[in-house]
C-alpha cells in the first residue's frame, strides 16, 4: 500500500501498487516519465483522488493534486509553501489540463527563495 510512506521518490514505488484512484495514478506516471526527481507526498492517505508532489530537497513545497470531481483529463491543483509549521496557498486552479498542471507544479517548485 502506498499509505505506509509519507514520500516516496517516482522510481521507487510501482505506480500501480499505490491505494489510489485510478485517474489520480494516470497523472503520477504522466509527471513520473518527465520528472523522475519528483517525489510523492501522501498527506491525504484517505483522499483516493488526490496526492501531493514536491522536490526531494523541499518536500514541504507542495502541489496537491486532485481528480475529485474534475472532467476526465482535468485537475484541481493546490500550491502550497511552508510557512512556519503550516502551510500558505500560493494559488489554487481548478479544472486545469495535464499541460497547465506540469507546468504550474514546475513553476512552483523550482522557485528560488530570496533570502
Amino acid at each position: 500500500m502506498f499509505g505506509d510512506m509519507k514520500h516516496c521518490a517516482f522510481g521507487t514505488r510501482t505506480v500501480s501498487k499505490m491505494a489510489k484512484h485510478e485517474s489520480i495514478l494516470d497523472v503520477v506516471r504522466k509527471l513520473q516519465l518527465h520528472h523522475p526527481s519528483w517525489i510523492l507526498v501522501d498527506h491525504w492517505e484517505a483522499d483516493l483522488c488526490a496526492i501531493g508532489i514536491a522536490e526531494a530537497h523541499e518536500p514541504r513545497r507542495l502541489a496537491y493534486v486532485s481528480t475529485w470531481k474534475q472532467p476526465a483529463g482535468r485537475y484541481f491543483l493546490e500550491l502550497e509553501s511552508p510557512e512556519g509549521e503550516d502551510y500558505k496557498v500560493d494559488g489554487t486552479f481548478e479544472a486545469v489540463d495535464f499541460e497547465e498542471l506540469e507546468g504550474r507544479i514546475f513553476g512552483h517548485l523550482h522557485i528560488e527563495e530570496v533570502t
